[in-house]
């Protein structure tokens, strides 16, 4: 099942087309890592999707931080959003840097209520503010 999913969502990734589609391809892909089942080819659909691009990217953490109760797909959201702002932080404009930190503040100030979600994500988002803070 999972093959397939690969095989049916890495062409979306760099289109970077349908924000749904890239969602349940970060859960499954999540999932398949945390069954330790094909984890070699859910390692390879993760560093796909850190290469989503702009804005496709800030939309699929920013489901991905309000809807799923997964702490590995929270984590590896921030870690996306990470490799991108570092990635492409010379094109962003005070429009996208805003969104960047309204995104980011507004996950920390709502999720953290939440129980039995992991620091690591949590991590992320803060690693990702301060790397913005440290370019802009």
């Amino acid at each position: 099942i999972f093959s397939q999913c690969v095989s049916v969502y890495l062409p979306l990734l760099m289109s970077g087309q349908d924000v749904e589609k890239l969602y349940s391809a970060l859960e499954e892909t999540c999932l398949q890592l945390s069954l330790n089942q094909e984890r070699r080819k859910a390692e390879d659909l993760l560093q796909e999707l850190s290469q989503t691009p702009w804005p496709s990217n800030v939309q699929l953490v920013q489901t991905a931080w309000t809807r799923s109760q997964n702490v590995f797909v929270i984590f590896h959201a921030g870690s996306i959003l990470k490799r991108a702002v570092v990635r492409d932080w010379p094109s962003f404009g005070a429009e996208l840097w805003a969104q960047l930190n309204q995104l980011i503040l507004q996950f920390l100030a709502e999720r953290h209520l939440q129980p039995g979600l992991d620091w690591a994500g949590f991590g992320q988002a803060i690693a990702v503010l301060c790397i913005l803070r440290k370019l802009w």
